[in-house]
């Protein structure tokens, strides 16, 4: 099987005033597809970095990232944001949903966005919510849900267009435990239901185990992990 996600001896560098630090030292992996991918790491780690540039909402310093054998850092402005657009999925721990709009249209966007019609759209929503158990707040503002119901049309929303990767940042890391356990499990039915590949950065050990791939970052280096 051919990888999805093609990663060599990729680094990113930031500035501190006139200090160089270097956050991702030659990172090298490959990601399959249907793979459930954990990266764990402390905070500051440079998970976060990793899991942006795999999403091309940040640049590596040096190395070279293919996706389907394509260089993702070649691609233009506009070629990323249609590979955004028709390939990813992204959760993060803050749910990013719009106040002024309801529960539906939130996770209507991504395909507004992507110029399909109103009706459309919103029959993807629609499924979307109903994967994720909450078609019944359709109608609802978002201001009136729960942490982890805001989460999980947040997840809704991610899915509505079948993306080939869903790319969560912390996505339990607002929520209580009962909430934590919820969105972790929801993650990994939707990554066996709906075979998507699904990578998490966290610095929770518990829903990195419900994944079947696991790698920690720490001093810029990853490294696979038995946990």
């Amino acid at each position: 099987m051919q990888p999805l996600y093609k990663l060599k001896n990729l680094g990113k560098e930031v500035y501190s005033g006139k200090e160089k630090i270097t956050i991702l030292k030659n990172i090298c992996l490959e990601i399959f597809p249907g793979d459930s991918l954990a990266i764990l790491g402390t905070s500051g780690s440079g998970k976060s970095t990793l899991l942006h540039i795999l999403g091309t909402l940040d640049e590596p310093s040096w190395g070279e990232i293919f996706f389907k054998d394509k260089e993702l850092f070649k691609f233009s402005i506009e070629e990323k944001a249609f590979f955004r657009n028709r390939s990813l999925g992204f959760v993060f721990q803050f749910h990013h949903l719009l106040p002024e709009f309801s529960v539906l249209e939130n996770v209507a966007l991504p395909g507004i966005i992507q110029g399909l019609s109103k009706r459309e759209s919103f029959s993807l929503a629609k499924e979307a919510l109903s994967l994720v158990g909450v078609e019944n707040l359709s109608s609802q503002s978002v201001t009136t849900l729960s942490g982890g119901e805001r989460q999980r049309v947040a997840i809704a929303r991610a899915i509505s267009l079948n993306p080939e990767v869903i790319l969560a940042d912390e996505p339990t890391g607002n929520l209580d435990e009962k909430n934590e356990q919820l969105v972790g499990n929801l993650l990994v039915e939707l990554n066996q239901k709906l075979k998507t590949t699904l990578v998490v950065v966290t610095h929770n050990l518990e829903l990195a185990r419900l994944m079947n791939k696991h790698y920690e970052l720490h001093a810029g280096e990853l490294h696979a992990l038995k946990i």
